[in-house]
This record gives structure tokens, sequence and C-alpha cells, in this order.
């Protein structure tokens, strides 16, 4: 929890990666993209999926250090988050991301700090 009650992701604390909350911005320090491989269960059926999702180190929340992951799955945020990390000056970028939507609905804001 942050200063004034605010908590701006939700926290996995078992999975150690970080979950937007739809509607709240979220300020992240990412570096170290990665592809990946995942297989999880499909939502409808529960039979298995395998799926390529996007991995970024999260280094900072909403100005507070942290060592933690962020996953993306959606092919428009990793696309919007690849195209900042191509012309980042340093090892890392700042973004502002906000979701609206849930499930198959989210679309993000993407911004950078």
């Amino acid at each position: 929890r942050l200063q004034g009650g605010i908590v701006p992701v939700k926290e996995n604390i078992l999975g150690n990666y970080i979950e937007l909350i739809p509607g709240t911005p979220a300020r992240l320090v990412l570096t170290n993209p990665q592809f990946e491989e995942v297989t999880i269960p499909d939502p409808k059926t529960k039979m298995p999926k395998t799926l390529r999702r996007l991995r970024w180190e999260v280094l900072e929340v909403d100005g507070v250090p942290r060592h933690t992951y962020f996953h993306v799955l959606s092919r428009k945020l990793a696309e919007s988050l690849l195209a900042l990390w191509e012309r980042r000056t340093t090892d890392r970028i700042c973004v502002e991301i906000v979701q609206f939507g849930v499930d198959l609905a989210k679309e993000y804001q993407v911004k950078p700090c």
C-alpha cells in the first residue's frame, strides 16, 4: 500500500507479478523484455492452451523500487510497449498504463513518463 491508501496495481504475491486494475493508472519502469510460451487452461473450455506472452522485468511501481514481472498477452499492448522500447535511450523504459474494460474487451492507454 502506498501513501493515502491508494493501491495502483494488484499484486499477486505468490505469482510475483503485476496485475493492472481497470481504470487505474500504473506507472512502471520496465526492462529486459522477453517472449515466452506458456500453457494455461482456456477460461471457457478449461482445456490447456499455449500462448506467447511478453514478459518484462519491473524495476519500479509508482515510484517505489521493486523487482517483479509484468506479463503481456495483449498484442496491441505488447506492440505499444515494444515501440517505446525501440526508441529508448537507456536500458529501461518508464510507462504509464491504464487498462479499460475486462476479459476480451480490454483496451490499454500507454504513454511514456
